[in-house]
């Protein structure tokens, strides 16, 4: 094999194990999380995190002070309008967003939403296994 085809063969291998392990979930992570600004509506968060190639793995709802959370469907990041209200609801909603990869790392970050369901805070990515 020349010199040429063992670089090329040799990028395509690493690409595949990137893919493949998961080692770009920090990045993908990354930057999702900057997409997201404060002042946004419900709708347009949820928007960004089912819009990219990767989707959450898991996106759980908790208003301030329960200790309950609602938990949508793994691989899918909705909104339950059912069973969470903005309407004259004083109290601020967070969401838990959590990424995993690579391998059993997790990668996770919170949303936290006012009572009119904007953006309020963006809290740092946490990564821990």
């Amino acid at each position: 094999m020349k010199k040429p085809a063992k670089i090329s063969l040799g990028i395509v291998i690493i690409i595949a194990m990137l893919f493949f392990f998961g080692l770009r979930t920090p990045l993908i992570v990354k930057g999702i999380k900057k997409q997201i600004k404060p002042g946004q509506s419900v709708e347009q968060v949820m928007d960004v995190l089912n819009h990219d190639g990767k989707k959450p793995d898991l996106c759980c709802w908790q208003v301030q002070g329960t200790n309950d959370y609602i938990c949508s469907d793994p691989k899918t990041c909705e909104f339950p309008q059912d069973q969470i209200q903005f309407k004259d609801m004083q109290q601020e909603t967070r969401l838990t967003v959590l990424f995993m990869g690579p391998g059993f790392l997790h990668n996770d970050f919170h949303i936290t939403f006012n009572s009119d369901g904007l953006v309020v805070s963006i809290s740092d990515i946490k990564r821990w296994d």
